[in-house]
């Protein structure tokens, strides 16, 4: 029987009666758009809005709404949006923050689907502003309008030609987003990309964020194939959870960098004083950008900088960089750099010595730094490059070039284009000058070598990647929560009967989960509840220092937390008793929300309980979900032979290449809808979007079995369930599903096991509404479908027909 269904929820897709999959194209490719207090008022918002708008075409309407004009600049004007002839898709809402309120409910009875809201006025300036952008929400949400803003310069889609700002001019078109909660720090960026050449895919000026906030904004821009990386400047995080779950996704598959302004206390007061957001701890924000694959960069430049590096050149495996030089002085700032930073000087093999003293002369430096003397030609610049290249002990190199007298910047670049790919192995470039190096710098970008003015800046940006592969590798952690033993069950007992805890009761509590602290050991360990992040594992160094990270944790995750303390080194032997530490303490506060604040020190505990009557809603959750072994149990087919149903893992990915090569032509037109290639469902970039996945926003459960022939496990099921995050933002908590079996084990009843396991998730998460898209030949689904109380709905011009179900009641 087959047993292929809908569209993937994670690929873009026009969903249910053409609903398309993404609102948030109504920001970026409107037909229509509405400009709510146009002007001619010379140097007005609403004069440079509307001029924006109708001088840079984007393939829509343009429509000024002005009570008291006929037209404006030469258009027609109408006294409000719901008197514009036709539906608006874009309302850009220039008018004063008081009056806000009352346009959005118009907007709203207009039909009107996204506004742009310009104005300040609201949360930064204390309660009074708060409950008018509260006001604002309200009406919004009496609809199914969305909000950008409000207090931001607008948006830019220089791909569709929008430019729906009051800035000065448009952005050149490329393949960077940019998004910012500074309307001043964009115009600056617009500046300059013009005189650098820097085009852009998305140019978002984000403001106070009441509504669409960064999670919508990475979740659209990572589904959009202009785009290949996400730049943010960030004030307030906004929804952490959002946010976060977004970015992991995306991470995986274009970088997501971000500069976040409120670094130091004054520094985040004044972000505070801009955004109306509360500030929080900057350096849990850090292990929650680590922890989502999020690169984090302290230069303005440095966003672009490592957008162009990330695009060209792969990421290092490690931070052992090669740097080849014909100045001494460049190279020594390099190192030091290098080393502050985190990474090391590759030491160099034998073979690579032996091979560097049969080309040099003897005054070579003989080690790394590799000094190739003022007097090197092209050619020696060439064959250092080639020799140091295969040396398995480096993970980058870096080629620094100072203009000397029997220098040739030029014909030296030209000498390093054949080493522009090296495989897993970066290269970078200083040519370090001006006017007499111009001409090799564009010669090694033209080759796709990122090349930098000073070494210390290229340097700077090695370690940026080298540290964004460490958070990458991060990502593919998944914790697995074991199953509570008797000790635990009965701490959690003892737990969940008390207000509070008395130390030896604590202890005992400790105890269960294996945690103890070495005697003599310097530091503390603890956790706290961040207000953004929810429980933050933590460990306090000899001086006071601490390091944060976001549990669950893995012995891998717990790793990267340990050797980010300065005094990890003095602990080295004991670090595999502090890493189980780790372990267990993020373990302990997952499965026990009410714990506020514990530290474990000096043979003292410390533990602070939620009190018992705190509804389970209001306790904190982890930002990062663990894995749902709840959801994993065994099953019987009905051919007798049993096999395993359990949510899906990173490491499925060649599990599910093996899988998608037994489905037939039809299972697949029944999954997908349309004949979707082999290639295109095997494709690297796609599967790590489906096998690694945040199991807050979807669920995805595989059957697996042993194979009997090869005794090798295989999957033969997958069922998919995908919540509609920008439905559940509006309130409506809806989910779509999709079910595909191979060929070889239709018939068993595993596309009915699935769909009623998935119904159970859709439950446990609050979902309402489950629904799916289903071929109208697939007489077997609607069947299951109608046995399982699926109402089937069926447009008869369409090839698809919708089973839905309410959950509610």
């Amino acid at each position: 029987m087959s047993k292929p269904h809908v569209k993937s929820p994670v690929e873009p897709a026009h969903s249910l009666f053409g609903r398309e999959r993404y609102p948030l194209d109504v920001f970026f490719k409107p037909d229509s758009v509405a400009v709510i207090g146009a002007t001619e008022s010379p140097g007005s918002v609403g004069r440079t809005a509307l001029w924006n708008l109708i001088s840079s075409p984007f393939g829509g309407t343009v429509y000024p709404v002005n009570p008291k004009r006929s037209s404006v600049l030469g258009v027609r004007a109408y006294p409000s949006v719901r008197e514009v002839p036709e539906a608006v898709d874009l309302a850009v809402v220039v008018t004063p923050a008081q009056t806000v309120p009352g346009i959005i409910r118009e907007c709203v009875d207009a039909g009107v689907k996204g506004a742009i809201v310009l104005a300040a006025g609201f949360r930064e300036l204390g309660p009074r502003g708060e409950a008018l952008e509260q006001q604002v929400l309200e009406e919004a949400r009496k609809g199914a309008l969305r909000i950008i803003g409000p207090n931001c310069l607008g948006v830019m889609c220089p791909t569709s030609g929008l430019n729906a700002t009051f800035a000065n001019g448009m952005a050149r078109q490329g393949t960077v987003a940019f998004l910012s909660q500074s309307g001043a720090l964009c115009t600056a960026v617009l500046d300059w990309s013009h005189r650098e050449l820097v085009g852009f895919s998305a140019f978002v000026s984000i403001g106070s964020m009441a509504d669409v906030g960064w999670g919508d904004l990475i979740d659209y821009l990572g589904n959009d194939a202009r785009t290949r990386s996400i730049l943010i400047y960030m004030e307030s995080v906004g929804d952490a959870r959002s946010f976060l779950s977004a970015a992991r996704e995306v991470a995986l598959t274009k970088p997501v960098i971000v500069i976040k302004a409120g670094r130091t206390a004054e520094g985040a007061r004044a972000a505070a004083a801009h955004t109306g957001a509360v500030p929080g701890r900057d350096d849990v924000l850090d292990a929650a950008l680590r922890r989502c694959g999020v690169l984090r960069v302290s230069h303005i430049s440095d966003l672009f900088y490592m957008a162009e590096v990330l695009s060209k050149q792969p990421r290092p495996q490690g931070k052992r960089l090669a740097i080849v030089t014909n100045a001494g002085g460049p190279a020594v700032l390099a190192t030091d750099m290098l080393i502050t930073g985190g990474g090391d000087p590759a030491p160099l093999s034998e073979d690579t010595m032996a091979a560097l003293n049969q080309a040099l002369p003897s005054e070579w430096s003989h080690a790394n730094p590799i000094d190739i003397l003022g007097d090197a030609k092209p050619e020696r610049f060439a064959k250092v490059v080639e020799i140091v290249a295969k040396d398995p002990n480096s993970d980058g190199i870096l080629v620094v070039l100072a203009p000397q007298a029997n220098t040739d910047p030029t014909e030296t670049a030209e000498q390093m284009k054949p080493f522009a790919k090296l495989g897993k192995k970066p290269i970078l470039a200083s040519w370090m000058g001006g006017v007499d190096v111009a001409g090799g710098v564009a010669l090694l970008r033209s080759a796709e070598i990122p090349t930098f003015a000073y070494p210390d800046t290229a340097v700077r940006m090695f370690l940026y990647m080298g540290a964004y592969t460490e958070n990458l590798q991060g990502i593919y952690e998944t914790p697995l929560m074991e199953a509570a033993d008797e000790g635990m069950a009965e701490a959690r007992a003892i737990l969940d009967a008390r207000a509070s805890l008395s130390g030896g009761e604590a202890r005992e509590l400790l105890a269960a989960y294996g945690i103890s602290l070495p005697e003599d050991s310097p530091l503390a360990v603890g956790s706290f509840v961040d207000e953004r992040f929810g429980p933050v594992v933590f460990m306090e160094g000899e001086w006071g220092e601490r390091v944060y990270g976001l549990p669950p944790l893995t012995t891998s995750l717990a790793a990267v937390v340990l050797e980010r303390l300065q005094t990890h080194a003095q602990i080295s032997e004991q670090r595999e008793t502090y890493l189980r530490l780790l372990v267990r303490l993020g373990r302990l506060i997952v499965e026990h929300p009410r714990i506020r604040n514990l530290r474990i020190a000096a043979g003292k505990v410390e533990l602070e309980l939620y009190p018992p009557e705190t509804p389970a809603a209001r306790l904190p959750k982890p930002a990062i979900r663990p894995y749902p072994v709840e959801y994993a149990s065994d099953w019987q087919m009905k051919n007798g032979e049993r096999v395993s149903i359990r949510p899906i893992r990173p490491e499925d990915e060649p599990l599910i290449v093996q899988f998608h090569q037994t489905l037939g032509d039809r299972t697949v037109y029944f999954r997908y809808l349309s004949a979707l290639k082999l290639s295109t469902r095997i494709a690297h970039e796609r599967l790590i979007r489906i096998c690694f996945i945040d199991y807050t926003r979807q669920m995805a459960l595989v059957v697996e079995r042993e194979n009997p022939q090869t005794e090798a496990p295989e999957i033969i099921a997958v069922g998919r369930l995908a919540k509609d995050m920008q439905a559940f933002a509006r309130g409506r908590r809806e989910a779509e599903f999709a079910l595909v079996v191979s060929d070889s084990f239709q018939g068993q009843g595993l596309g009915k096991e699935l769909l009623r396991r998935l119904i159970r998730v859709a439950r446990d998460e609050g979902v309402e509404t489950v629904f799916g898209e289903i071929s109208a030949e697939n007489a077997p689904m609607q069947a299951i479908c109608r046995g399982m109380g699926f109402q089937i709905q069926r447009d008869f011009e369409d090839t698809t027909v919708v089973a839905r179900m309410n959950l509610k009641g």
